[in-house]
């Protein structure tokens, strides 16, 4: 189910899908791909719909205030902020709930890594929904249940009803996934099973017709220790790392980035699940300087420049509960700088020296 070939991404943008009349302009390989036709289905209702401006992808919710969809229905960037949630969407008992924060797992391409993790507004009751849990198995030799709310064949644009299909799975390929089905999961077992997800809809192959499934199952540990960084109180934060990319997110003390492997970070992104905290920081970058002070999970730093970061600061922006937020630096040839506090930098200017690694703490 992950292929490595050129891909054709499932993300609904209205500029294709504005008009039910104008159907979108398809590749005659893509025009005769093989699909599936769905059947509509109320089941699952943890399987909602990802809408940001003109994007409409599907989502499924995997904790009280979060939901796993596809990296490119918010372009690959580091966080985007803002959109809606929708369960029951277009039908009688819609739920719709505004999104906080979506976090990628990479920035660019389809395939294993195409995940992203969003934070509502408000956590969903478990009358309306209950989350749906990541495999910790891969799928061999068993009966699969594909789900999302995008178009009944790749040349329509009747985007929104949630449709569901289910195929023997023995290794091979699929074909299932059409325009808005982005982000959207496919479960162990049958429908009834109500099963764990094991891929998400990322693409398909524009030569075979072949879906393409980003892997959960692999980064299931990533994305349990986001949705945790989402929900647990005092300070979150994740690392960008050369040749690693995106690491999990860390909480409270833990050490992101490397240390003794001689790699630079690149970027960092903090934020804080604590009420009424607001946390402002940035990066002295190579070949850049200090840039412009981000906030809340914005990026520090870069993504994809190779460009390391050399010093850093934080403040507590808004405090809540707390008064200090501390950071220790692990810099090249140095190692643990020391703690610093409330604005004061970690790290060096003017030396060419990386950090590798950052510990952040508030009290």
């Amino acid at each position: 189910m992950i292929k490595t070939r050129v891909f054709a991404p499932l993300a609904f943008i209205a500029s294709i899908a504005s008009s039910c009349d104008s159907p979108p302009v398809l590749s005659t390989e893509e025009r005769e791909a093989p699909i599936v036709y769905g059947l509509a289905t109320a089941a699952r209702p943890e399987v909602g719909v990802f809408l940001f401006s003109s994007t409409r992808c599907t989502a499924t919710l995997i904790g009280p205030r979060e939901i796993l969809t596809a990296a490119h229905c918010v372009n690959y960037v580091p966080q985007q902020r803002g959109g809606t949630f929708a369960i029951n969407y277009n039908a009688a008992g819609a739920y719709n709930v505004g999104i906080a924060r979506t976090l990628s797992f990479v920035w660019g391409g389809s395939g294993s890594q195409d995940l992203a993790v969003g934070q509502l507004l408000n956590a969903v009751s478990t009358s309306v929904a209950t989350p749906a849990t990541i495999s910790t198995t891969q799928p061999s030799s068993t009966w699969l249940t594909v789900m999302g709310y995008g178009c009944y064949a790749r040349n329509l644009t009747d985007f929104g009803t949630k449709r569901y299909t289910q195929y023997y799975y023995s290794g091979g390929d699929s074909y299932n996934y059409c325009f808005g089905d982005s982000g959207g999961p496919t479960f162990l077992g049958t429908l009834p099973n109500n099963g764990a997800i094991v891929r998400v809809a990322s693409a398909f192959d524009t030569g075979t017709g072949a879906d393409v499934g980003a892997d959960p199952v692999t980064y299931r540990g990533d994305i349990n220790a986001m949705v945790a960084a989402m929900e647990t109180p005092g300070v979150s934060y994740r690392g960008q790392v050369q040749s690693i990319g995106y690491q999990a997110a860390r909480v409270n003390g833990a050490t992101a980035g490397t240390t003794g492997q001689s790699l630079r970070l690149e970027g960092i992104q903090v934020w804080s699940a604590s009420p009424g905290v607001s946390i402002c920081y940035r990066g002295f970058v190579q070949n850049i300087g200090w840039q412009t002070e981000v906030c809340d999970g914005d990026l520090a730093g870069t993504v994809g420049q190779s460009l390391r970061i050399e010093a850093f600061t934080a403040r507590l922006a808004t405090k809540g509960s707390y008064s200090t937020i501390w950071y220790n630096a692990y810099l090249q040839d140095t190692g643990w700088q020391g703690w610093m506090s409330n604005g004061q930098m970690a790290g060096t200017t003017g030396q060419g020296r990386r950090i590798e690694a950052i510990s952040i703490v508030v009290q």
